[in-house]
């Protein structure tokens, strides 16, 4: 037997998956070129690193599960029961962003290497916050993925301030 959505459902679940897609979209975006000049020709980096091509679809396909995630934990009270869960998982949207914004627009690898600590602990936060509600199977398919492509953006972004240190005396430029 297969369940049928609403189409009230089908709006709402939309929207929560906007949510995340449209303004992850609008942040590569802006950056396209720091990613392709900045990034991919100045800055050392190890085999660790995926190419490029590799992280517009991989965070379209998270950001999906997120908004999906995020719907599950709505369906259950609204930000009025879920708050905590909501609220863990609006930070990681705007620590995601901010991340782009601070390592693409402002050349800051150890500002965004802080970032990507305070996210991947707000990331877990959310998973687990998740679980309770949604239940621990739910979380770890739609969740799960997220927190370890947090985890290998913490990774990544170590490497790249090892292999890139910061020249004294000239602020966040890098070599």
């Amino acid at each position: 037997m297969y369940a049928v959505l609403h189409p009230t459902s089908v709006v709402e679940i939309s929207i929560a998956v906007l949510i995340p897609l449209l303004p992850g979209v609008l942040v590569s975006g802006f950056y396209a070129d720091q990613l392709k000049t900045w990034y991919a020709k100045t800055l050392r980096k190890s085999s660790l690193h995926p190419p490029l091509w590799v992280f517009a679809p991989a965070w379209t396909v998270l950001y999906f599960c997120m908004g999906l995630a995020s719907w599950m934990v709505w369906q259950q009270g609204g930000f009025m029961n879920q708050t905590i869960p909501l609220a863990f998982y609006g930070s990681t949207l705007v620590l995601q962003w901010a991340w782009c914004v601070v390592l693409l627009k402002h050349h800051r690898i150890d500002w965004a290497l802080i970032t990507a600590v305070v996210l991947a602990a707000f990331q877990v936060s959310t998973f687990l916050e998740f679980a309770k509600v949604v239940g621990l199977p739910a979380a770890s398919v739609l969740m799960g993925p997220v927190c370890i492509m947090c985890l290998l953006i913490l990774a990544i972004n170590y490497d790249l301030m090892v292999k890139n240190p910061v020249r004294r005396g000239s602020g966040a430029e890098r070599d």
